[in-house]
């Protein structure tokens, strides 16, 4: 994905048009128990990282503080006012907003944003990020990938050097693929030869000294070792423990750290904190890296974008299930936002009114760990080569979040409705990108203000 400054605003050329990926309607994929592993050895010089497998009941590690903390911290305040009793599609998501904005949780109020090449480039995703971390305090910039081309998080850097391959290879497929296991992200990333380096760098100069990394791999063979480089931490290498037996599905497996280094941008110069991984021998894989303020100090919203280019909603239910749901487990998120439409308004052989039942089985499947969890539907950005099937896919979707409990989000209406797509790519500076399918910075900008508006005052 290339971002090109024309004609004064910035447009989105992306490297794969969101047609792109395979048309398809499969279903997930049966999600059967794998076998338990033996856990990694950790060699370090000095002080090591927590290491979990990522299973299906595996819990994020310092998510909060325990029912006695929460007590005393009560008792210091004294009375509290009588707690907003919340309803509707958003009640839950809401009351956690609540406990942050009264200072009274200590966790973070976590939202998944699924979706397309819309959510990839976060320029939509991250306005509302922004919106939410100003009014509520920011838990930091959530999960990112690691050596994926084309793929942008705001105020993070992610670099990679050559000879980087990713799993599937065309990750916004819908046909089941490989064993099915590629993290929260739906991808995995792994480098071609020993010693090839990727790396994350948040640029945030707002964020606290103490930040939580949770770093997410998978080890195929006994042969692949990691080596990770984090300032303030001890050289790392993340490897199989001898005599550990090749299993046909391995788990995914994370490493936990904690950096207490400040962030410092300057001028022209880049100087943040920088996560370094790089194989030390085999072919080790990488799902993605989640970057957190310690909840105990300093909660907040934390928003975790999790676009692929070309994805649809059977996209995600290809992912093999209960992998899937393990990594969804360990974010416990409040909120899903589901940011898919754009290229099922360009599927035109498939009836939109099967769409329905796509989005009422991924509603299923991220309440079966949790199932408080609320959910959003955004309506597609309207097409200006499918003006009619947009709508038509608008209005599956509206009908869908309804029966699923979902607040939906009328994308095309913000937009101004049928025809917005040709008047936004008319305008002086564009809002609408030339495809007539994607927007311009200025565009995916001022859907994300609006969407936070809408949401904000909901609230």
């Amino acid at each position: 994905m290339r971002w090109i400054e024309t004609a004064g605003a910035a447009a989105v050329g992306l490297a794969c048009a969101a047609g792109c990926g395979t048309a398809r309607e499969q279903g997930a994929s049966d999600g059967s128990a794998r076998p338990a592993t033996a856990a990694p050895v950790v060699a370090a010089s000095g002080a090591v990282p927590a290491i979990t497998d990522g299973g299906a009941g595996a819990a994020a590690d310092d998510a909060g503080s325990d029912a006695s903390d929460d007590a005393a911290v009560a008792a210091e305040r004294g009375p509290e006012a009588p707690v907003k009793k919340r309803t509707g599609a958003l009640a839950h998501f809401f009351s956690d907003l609540d406990g942050l904005e009264a200072r009274t949780r200590k966790e973070h109020v976590r939202i998944l944003w699924l979706g397309d090449s819309h959510g990839q480039a976060d320029f939509w995703s991250g306005r509302l990020r922004s919106a939410l971390q100003k009014r509520f305090g920011s838990g930091g910039p959530g999960f990112v990938h690691i050596a994926f081309r084309g793929y942008r998080h705001d105020g993070v850097d992610v670099s990679m050097k050559d000879g980087w391959s990713m799993t599937p290879r065309g990750p916004a497929t819908s046909v089941p693929t490989a064993d099915g296991v590629f993290g929260l992200g739906g991808l995995l990333t792994s480098a071609k030869s020993p010693g090839t380096e990727a790396s994350v760098e948040v640029m945030d100069s707002t964020l606290p000294k103490k930040l939580k990394w949770d770093l997410c791999y998978r080890l195929t063979k006994p042969s692949d070792s990691i080596t990770v480089s984090l300032p303030g931490v001890p050289a790392t290498t993340l490897q199989t423990a001898a005599g550990t037996a090749i299993v046909e599905k391995p788990p995914l497996q994370h490493a936990l750290f904690t950096t207490e280094v400040g962030v410092q941008v300057e001028k022209q110069k880049k100087k943040g904190v920088r996560l370094s991984v790089s194989p030390a021998s085999g072919y080790p894989a990488f799902c993605g890296v989640t970057i957190e303020t310690d909840p105990a100090e300093q909660p907040g919203v934390v928003l975790d974008t999790l676009g692929i280019n070309g994805a649809r909603y059977t996209t995600a239910l290809a992912w093999d299930e209960e992998a899937w749901l393990g990594e969804l487990s360990r974010r416990s998120p409040s909120l899903v936002i589901f940011e898919y439409g754009t290229n099922e308004a360009g599927d035109v052989g498939v009836k939109a009114e099967t769409y329905a039942d796509k989005v009422a089985k991924l509603v299923a499947r991220i309440r079966k760990k949790k199932t408080d969890t609320d959910c959003v539907v955004l309506a597609p950005t309207e097409r200006a080569d499918q003006e009619e099937r947009s709508g038509r896919v608008r209005d599956a979707l509206r009908d869908a979040a309804r029966d699923n409990g979902c607040w939906f989000w009328d994308t095309v209406e913000t937009m101004g409705g049928k025809g917005a797509m040709r008047a936004w790519r008319a305008e002086n500076p564009p809002k609408g990108a030339k495809d007539g399918i994607h927007l311009t910075v200025r565009g995916y900008h001022e859907l994300g203000d609006k969407l936070a508006q809408d949401m904000l005052r909901k609230f």
